[in-house]
């Protein structure tokens, strides 16, 4: 039986990810892919699409920063010189794939990634836009014990504050399942799921992810203007008995 459940688990988890890279490869078909320059467009038209991951089992945390002419689906750039694009004042070096255009990015251990942050964008003729971020992460101290479907799930937690919002996903091995998928609140350190949520779940093995998500508009960009986004997971297992 154990063997069955995690066969199961085993699929469930490559379905997913192949869902996700699918749900990816569409979003980025939304946005154009087309490769331009900065310089043969008008500077205050230049769309910031900055984006920051990581995750608790990941070693590297990716600051990923696009540049568009056309808004958020716009046309991905590249900055010539003068023009540059820094990351806590390391310059960085265009890339691009055929499923993301043109993009900058930096990596960084995530263990020393928590902290104020400046990413400075330089544009063709020479004027500077700076944007700090704060990047913060938070665990789940203690091992989750096994639970009846009828009990609520407690999650505890460090490194939060009080009132904030997570996103908390549960997935249990059976494919018809739709599992939990919703904010909630974070009160004396700790989470709760009721078990009118957990009924949803099949009994067996459980896999958590809890994910803290900021997005906001850039204070420091072009009359285009542009977003920010932190995102910051962690991931665990427990039985449903």
């Amino acid at each position: 039986m154990y063997l069955v459940l995690m066969l199961n688990l085993v699929m469930r988890y490559f379905i997913f990810s192949a869902f996700c890279a699918l749900m990816s490869v569409l979003f980025f078909s939304c946005n154009s892919t087309e490769i331009g320059r900065a310089e043969d467009v008008n500077p205050e038209t230049i769309y910031f699409d900055y984006q920051i991951s990581g995750e608790e089992k990941n070693s590297e945390a990716t600051v990923l920063l696009q540049y568009r002419f056309g808004g958020v689906n716009g046309t991905t750039l590249t900055i010539g010189k003068p023009g540059k694009v820094e990351f806590d004042d390391h310059e960085l070096k265009a890339d691009s794939t055929r499923i993301t255009g043109a993009y900058y990015e930096w990596q960084q251990p995530l263990n020393n990634f928590s902290g104020k942050h400046l990413i400075r964008f330089t544009n063709p003729n020479g004027k500077q836009y700076n944007e700090t971020f704060d990047f913060s992460t938070f665990s789940v101290p203690t091992e989750i014990a096994s639970i009846k479907n009828s009990d609520s799930l407690i999650i505890q937690l460090s490194g939060t504050k009080e009132g904030e919002l997570l996103n908390v996903n549960l997935a249990d091995t059976v494919f018809r399942s739709n599992g939990v998928d919703k904010n909630l609140p974070v009160y004396d350190n700790k989470i709760v799921v009721a078990n009118e949520d957990l009924k949803n779940l099949a009994k067996g093995p459980i896999t958590l992810k809890l994910s803290r998500e900021l997005s906001k508009p850039i204070m420091n960009g072009t009359k285009e203007g542009g977003r920010i986004t932190t995102v910051f997971s962690v991931r665990r297992e427990f039985w449903i008995k």
